[in-house]
C-alpha cells in the first residue's frame, strides 16, 4: 500500500494539540511504536509550544508524542498508515524527494 506524502504531512498536524480529538475518539494509534489502543488509555499530555496548556498526547505504550485519533479520520489509526507515517517522520533512511511512502510490511 502506498500513501502520498502530502496525505501523510496533512495527517501529521493531528498529532499536536490533539486532546479534544482524543476525548471524542474510541481508538488511537502511535506512528512511532505503531501500536493502536483505546483512546481512554491516553492519560499523559505535554506542551506543544502553541498554548500554555498540555495538549499534545503522549503514547501510553512508548511515551512519544506521535498519537493520532480516529475522530480525526479512521484511516489515521490504520496499521499500514501508521507504518507509512513512521517511515516518513522517523526513518532516517527514507528519501526526501519521493512523492509516496510504501508500507514496508510483508
Amino acid at each position: 500500500m502506498t500513501f502520498a506524502k502530502e496525505q501523510l504531512k496533512a495527517a501529521h498536524t493531528h498529532c499536536s494539540n490533539n486532546r479534544q480529538a482524543i476525548r471524542k475518539s474510541t481508538l488511537c494509534g502511535c506512528f512511532y511504536c505503531q501500536e493502536t489502543y483505546p483512546a481512554d488509555e491516553v492519560s499523559k499530555y505535554t506542551y506543544s509550544g502553541r498554548t500554555d496548556e498540555k495538549n499534545d498526547a503522549l503514547c501510553p505504550k512508548c511515551g512519544i508524542d506521535s498519537v493520532l485519533a480516529d475522530a480525526d479520520g479512521a484511516e489515521l489509526v490504520n496499521t499500514a498508515f501508521l507504518e507509512a507515517m513512521y517511515e516518513l517522520w522517523f526513518n532516517t533512511d527514507s528519501e526526501d524527494d519521493d512523492t509516496t511512502v510504501l508500507d514496508k510490511r510483508r
